[in-house]
């Protein structure tokens, strides 16, 4: 317990100090400092009516430590009676679910404190580039408020078929590349973690997805839940009912991240409701203005127009997901029709292909056997010798659907995304995947949706030469349920934390 409650209550420490070092130019800052003891008495005593076992060493302690600070207002003299105070709280032998409950208490508190503040300090943690455009806009709009202090950090990460965390330099090369200033947090030690973000000390932070085992655990959301957690979904919409057949748990709005989270910018009105009615807190904390990311790729839609298709040669972005197994999610079909397209690539000069896999799709494969790893670097090595072909693992894949004349992808963000550039997509339809939503069902409409690698080739032929219908109806009421604030969604929710920060 001393090591976590240390860590919770390190900013009300670290300003302690401060006001010890700075105790003869700065008196008033022993009121401050004894008026935030009383808050926190205050509080103890009311929680102690409910847990009065669990919570009496802590208030006794803090009376202690609010009558040394009196003595001290008298005296003058030296705070190290009252540091010792505080160590002496800290030391409590309170164990097991009165521990989590006062671990939680302890939040609470250094989210009210707000000592020599100068500005709300706001972190973004980033894990993965895949999925920056969820938050980049709004990034870029709170580092521009000079009445904010916003950092960025790259930090490791663990995707499904990969043993440990990793991938900490490709995403600060990406965020370099693009003239991002960031600091680099590439342990994935608990203890280094909790040292780091202690010293950063930030307000607010935001995470990437609500998937604690994507990251370290030190990043999981009940040990960053000292700060203000925000969160804006990596995916474009939720489209299914559930991710996973095997359960009934809501992953989309019931996971540790969405219940200790203090906004939640739901991706559409429908997730809005679905969180209001799934979620530990009933959506108390959830906010919904639309999507930044969708936002941005309509925008850029708008900005470069319908490129010019070459004379001769039909660019194809072919996008497999990794959910090759039945259960979770299962929209992949990679695994059936791999080889389909390498033999058409082979046979077809007219056409290029950009393969720009899931980031977890290939090391996911190469996890389930040595015979079907040797089959997908096989794949790879013929891929990479083809003249029409080519690899897309940047993370700005917004480029790609620019570059591109028509998707193929088994799903599941693109199926809503590409729509949104007004450029015709093929989706080939996994029967076991999770079943749709409404949003859903609606995103599947706007794209050409085939069943093998032999449909594929029916709407490809029909695109070349003229034939192939056009979605123009379901595009436009898609945009209208998830584009409800065009242009404006990073601001509205910039505004949004900054005026009750």
């Amino acid at each position: 317990m001393k090591k976590v409650a240390k860590y919770l209550l390190s900013p009300f420490l670290k300003r302690f100090d401060n006001i010890h070092y700075g105790i003869n130019e700065n008196k008033s800052g022993i009121d401050n400092l004894l008026m935030s003891v009383k808050n926190m008495q205050d509080f103890f005593v009311t929680e102690k009516e409910k847990e009065q076992l669990a919570l009496s060493h802590i208030t006794d302690e803090l009376v202690i430590l609010k009558e040394q600070i009196e003595t001290l207002k008298l005296t003058n003299k030296s705070l190290d009676t009252i540091s010792s105070g505080v160590l002496e709280l800290l030391e409590s032998p309170v164990k097991g679910e009165d521990a989590e409950r006062i671990f939680s208490l302890l939040n609470i508190i250094s989210k009210k404190n707000s000592y020599n503040k100068i500005k709300p300090h706001v972190l973004f943690l980033i894990h993965n580039m895949n999925t920056w455009y969820s938050v980049a806009n709004l990034f870029l709009e709170l580092s521009q408020d000079p009445d904010l202090k916003v950092t960025i950090a790259s930090i490791p990460r663990s995707f499904p078929g990969v043993e440990g965390y990793s991938g900490e330099e490709i995403t600060s090369a990406a965020l370099s590349k693009i003239g991002i200033n960031h600091i680099r947090i590439s342990s994935y030690s608990d203890k280094e973690i909790s040292t780091i973000l202690t010293t950063l000390s930030p307000d607010v932070i935001f995470r990437q997805s609500p998937w604690d085992h994507d990251i370290p655990p030190g990043f999981s959301a009940n040990r960053i839940n000292f700060a203000k957690l925000c969160y804006v979904p990596y995916y474009a919409v939720n489209i299914v009912k559930n991710i996973s057949s095997g359960t009934d748990f809501d992953f989309q709005s019931n996971q540790d991240l969405h219940n200790n989270s203090w906004r939640i910018y739901c991706d559409t009105q429908y997730a809005y409701e679905k969180l209001c009615k799934n979620s530990l807190l009933r959506g108390v904390n959830a906010r919904y203005f639309g999507h930044p990311k969708l936002d941005y790729i309509h925008t850029k839609m708008k900005e470069t127009g319908d490129s010019e298709k070459k004379s001769g040669i039909t660019n194809i972005l072919w996008a497999p997901h990794h959910s090759v197994d039945q259960g979770w999610l299962s929209f992949g079909t990679f695994d059936k029709n791999y080889l389909d397209f390498l033999r058409y690539a082979e046979e077809n000069n007219n056409v290029h292909i950009k393969l720009r896999p899931h980031p977890a799709l290939f090391d996911f494969m190469r996890a389930k056997s040595d015979e079907i790893k040797s089959n997908v670097d096989y794949f790879l090595s013929k891929w990479a010798s083809l003249n029409n072909t080519s690899m897309d693992y940047d993370y700005d894949y917004v480029a790609s659907f620019d570059w591109s004349d028509i998707l193929v992808t088994d799903g599941i963000s693109f199926i809503v995304e590409y729509p949104l550039f007004h450029k015709p997509s093929i989706f080939i339809e996994n029967d076991n995947h999770a079943e749709f939503n409404e949003l859903g069902i609606l995103a599947a409409k706007c794209n050409h949706i085939a069943n093998d690698f032999a449909s594929v080739l029916f709407f490809l032929d029909k695109f070349n030469d003229g034939s192939l219908e056009d979605k123009n109806n379901e595009i436009a009421e898609l945009e209208s349920i998830v584009l409800p604030n065009k242009g404006m969604v990073h601001q509205i929710i910039a505004n949004d934390i900054k005026s009750n920060i």
